[in-house]
């Protein structure tokens, strides 16, 4: 996975139940899923961030799947905080 047939990279891909996405130094990878009523996002990034969103709904009151409204929302909010509290590391 992450390869076309010639060997190049891939900008993203899917394997194994999840999508990535090879940033420098390391692989985002996420999943999400819905049926007809709730939706799910799950996300673990190569800088170690992890989130999970959770909806009771599928898609916005115009058509748009939620999990691909607030993806970018919430990389964006990451990206503004300045420092992290410290913590254990991911495994």
């Amino acid at each position: 996975a992450g390869h076309d047939a010639a060997g190049a990279p891939l900008a993203s891909y899917y394997g194994l139940g999840w999508s990535g996405r090879p940033p420098d130094g390391g692989v985002n990878a996420w999943h999400s899923g819905l049926i007809s009523g709730p939706s799910t996002l799950l996300v673990r990034r190569a800088d170690g961030l992890a989130w999970a969103a959770l909806f009771n709904t599928d898609r916005t009151r115009d058509g748009r799947v939620l999990s691909n409204v607030i993806d970018p929302l919430i990389h964006r909010a990451a990206a503004a905080v300045a420092a992290w509290p410290a913590g254990e590391p991911l495994r």
